[in-house]
């Protein structure tokens, strides 16, 4: 009886080793990285929707997942980065998450005369209203396909925009808003040409 007990707790032993190993292997692995752009409430499990480059992936987190980021991170927010770590690559069952802020901007697509191949942004801080011309430098060359001229688009980024911000790396797919090219005011264009631009037509 006594070696029965002896070998029940060797196996005992040897399986809580093995899942130990399990849940620390690869711990600093991630193998999608994104930024949320609506996080949704469905039938008890958070949905976080995501953009990275120009692929927008759902993942649903369950119960252990939220209580896990829970106790290490802040709660997920629309504009946050997002890494995580799946089981097999599925996109319910997520082993590990790391979240941080992200930081969003929304304007108009610009292009200029003076630099025809680099698209602006033309966005508006809400707080002051005051209006920044902003150089995007894509990671991805295909980013802006398919936004038209004047477009008001969301583009998601690391760093936050300050009013001495010239140039920044978008990293995430432009999430368009849906305004079907509006167009720039004459406000607008006045503003660029302030900016010794002229707007391309």
């Amino acid at each position: 009886m006594k070696k029965i007990l002896i070998g029940l707790a060797v196996v005992f032993v040897l399986l809580l080793m093995t899942w130990g190993i399990c849940e620390t292997a690869g711990s600093n692995h991630y193998n999608y990285k994104g930024y949320v752009v609506d996080v949704i409430e469905e039938n008890g499990d958070t949905v976080i929707v995501t953009l990275s480059g120009n692929a927008e992936s759902r993942f649903t987190l369950k119960w252990y997942s939220r209580e896990k980021y829970k106790k290490e991170t802040k709660d997920i927010e629309i504009g946050d980065l997002v890494m995580l770590s799946t089981t097999q690559y599925s996109n319910a069952n997520i082993k590990k998450i790391s979240v941080d802020y992200g930081y969003s901007t929304e304007g108009k697509l610009v292009y200029i005369n003076e630099l025809p191949d680099t698209p602006f942004i033309l966005a508006v801080e809400p707080t002051t209203q005051m209006k920044y011309l902003i150089s995007i430098v894509p990671t991805d060359t295909d980013l802006f396909d398919g936004v038209k001229m004047g477009e008001t688009i969301r583009i998601y980024h690391t760093y936050p925009i300050t009013a001495q911000t010239i140039t920044i790396l978008s990293d995430a797919q432009a999430y368009s808003m849906g305004n079907g090219g509006a167009g720039l005011t004459v406000e607008d264009k006045a503003f660029i040409e302030a900016k010794g631009y002229t707007v391309k037509e």
